[in-house]
């Protein structure tokens, strides 16, 4: 079985990016996007669509965001 994900959602920037990629997801698949940020009068069967993709997608993004800060760290120790 494998290890729930923790991610810290105490941080905006994380915070931000999952909002922005359940609009994505959500947009990719049809699902009618809550103008007034309500999202409980989407169909539970969508929320679980929306649901299933951010767990795939995310710990993609975060490893990918992780790496990427990691590289401009060793960049600018470069003298």
């Amino acid at each position: 079985m494998s290890r729930p994900h923790k991610w810290n959602l105490e941080d905006p920037e994380i915070r931000h990016m999952i909002e922005r990629l359940k609009f994505e997801i959500a947009q990719e698949y049809g699902i009618n996007i809550p103008l007034d940020g309500y999202w409980g009068r989407v169909a539970s069967k969508d929320l679980g669509t929306i649901g299933a993709q951010l767990q795939k997608r995310l710990p993609l993004l975060l490893e990918h965001q992780k790496r990427t800060k990691s590289e401009k760290k060793r960049v600018r120790k470069k003298p």
